[in-house]
């Protein structure tokens, strides 16, 4: 079949919504979010021909993204709100974009493609584009997922500096298996910690390992202290 063949069938999720309303039958879930869906798509056509409209359809789409938001943690239903909200042509729902993508980070220990990309379309905003005080809850929010309660050692090692590899890299060590680490190592390593919680966990890890997750921990630390007002970094 042609591709001009294929055409979206949003206005038709809205008329078969309307029509269980009609009924008197209750919508569900999944109801709620194609309807959520449709509503974030008619916005966007709206938006060249009829701001009202377009915030009308977003307004829509909102009811139905707070009745289901609590239900579910999946990426697929807060997405899509989230980025209409973000393409938006000017900036007043930035507060409400930032707040859910928090939301998302603190839900999540394995953060998808999607939700970063969000995250770094938030970090590349200039301060014109996007308050410090916004920008600061988010790395506050990142914080927290570097560090959600490590264990005594790990925090006073953290915070009395970074960790050294220098056992790792160079020279005998107290391992009984010796590895080599290259840059893509370290780099993976940094953006687990901060993104990939579940690899802090993991029991299947040798001393090694560990020791190079704990040092990219600690470098994550330094690079956003909580305590700091984390001015130079927004």
């Amino acid at each position: 079949m042609p591709k001009n063949s294929f055409r979206p069938h949003w206005a038709f999720i809205i008329r078969v919504a309307k029509d269980k309303h009609a009924l008197w039958e209750s919508l569900s879930g999944s109801d709620r979010y194609w309807l959520m869906r449709a509503s974030l798509e008619q916005s966007k056509e709206n938006l060249a021909s009829s701001r009202s409209r377009a915030e009308q359809s977003l307004h829509f789409a909102r009811l139905q993204y707070n009745k289901i938001c609590k239900n579910s943690s999946h990426p697929d239903l807060h997405i899509p709100y989230i980025q209409t909200l973000l393409s938006w042509p000017t900036p007043e729902y930035l507060t409400e974009v930032v707040g859910s993508l928090c939301k998302l980070l603190r839900m999540h220990e394995h953060c998808g493609a999607r939700v970063l990309e969000i995250l770094w379309q938030l970090a590349f905003k200039s301060r014109d584009e996007l308050p410090a005080a916004l920008k600061q809850e988010v790395l506050h929010t990142i914080w927290d997922r570097v560090d959600p309660g490590r264990d005594t050692e790990d925090t006073n090692d953290a915070v009395g500096g970074t960790r050294s590899l220098t056992p790792l890299l160079s020279g005998p060590t107290s391992f009984t298996q010796q590895r080599t680490f290259y840059v893509h190592d370290l780099a993976a390593a940094l953006n687990g910690t901060i993104f990939d919680r579940r690899r802090m966990r993991s029991s299947s890890q040798s001393p090694a390992q560990r020791q190079l997750l704990d040092w990219a921990a600690s470098v994550a630390l330094e690079l956003c202290p909580y305590s700091g007002s984390c001015e130079e970094f927004v």
